[in-house]
């Protein structure tokens, strides 16, 4: 497994997430064929997860470690994910 999967996972898992549960329900026909009776779909909450903001949180870095050139370098970065002008 890669970094940037687990990153992502752990990301996921501190800030809580949704998830689609399909449960199905099938039964044979006079026929002898299977066919679809009930279908239940939810939608269930996962809150987030103390132990990975913990995980998260201690990646990150402090406002003060940064130099002032990363923390340029950081704010163009972001400027020009969101569409914005530097």
């Amino acid at each position: 497994m890669d970094e940037k999967k687990i990153n992502a996972a752990i990301k996921k898992r501190a800030l809580g997430f949704k998830v689609k549960e399909t449960v199905e329900e099938f039964a044979f026909n006079k026929s002898g064929n299977k066919e679809l009776k009930k279908r239940k779909v939810t939608t269930k909450h996962y809150p987030p997860d103390l132990p990975a903001v913990k995980i998260l949180m201690a990646g990150v870095r402090q406002l003060e470690d940064y130099t002032e050139e990363e923390l340029e370098s950081e704010r163009l970065r972001l400027m020009a994910e969101i569409g914005g002008r530097g």
